[in-house]
């Protein structure tokens, strides 16, 4: 029977605890749909901790070979930036987890995008872009 935890709490004080108490490799998924309230950010989703390099090497060492993680991305439709503010947030992952084995992924109908990141699965074959 498979075991699955549910922890809320703040996600980048969370990660940090774990890295220093040196639990790494625990996690199949890690999954972040962490967002700003406000709307004066490009960026709404995922929070700039979550995409800073101490926090994506956090999420890497807390993954299982195997694992993902799973971020909700929300870049607002009014920025004029706003394929490059997605470039961004999905370069600052594969410069962790490596080109092939990030990848962001769009959903019908609506603005946010869906990136999973792996710290060995290549991820680039796996999924069709054009899907959507």
């Amino acid at each position: 029977m498979p075991k699955s935890r549910i922890i809320i709490e703040d996600g980048a004080k969370f990660i940090k605890d774990q890295v220093a108490k040196k639990n790494v490799g625990i996690f199949d998924a890690i999954i972040v749909d962490a967002c700003y309230n406000n709307r004066k950010k490009p960026n709404v989703c995922p929070v700039d901790p979550f995409m800073e390099k101490e926090g994506l090497v956090a999420f890497k060492k807390l993954l299982r070979q195997s694992g993902v993680v799973i971020y909700n991305v929300l870049v607002m439709d009014a920025w004029q930036n706003k394929e490059e503010m997605e470039k961004h947030i999905l370069e600052a992952n594969t410069r962790v987890f490596g080109s092939k084995n990030c990848r962001l992924i769009p959903i019908r109908f609506l603005s946010n995008k869906v990136l999973i990141c792996s710290p060995t699965v290549q991820l680039q074959s796996e999924f069709d872009g054009s899907q959507g």
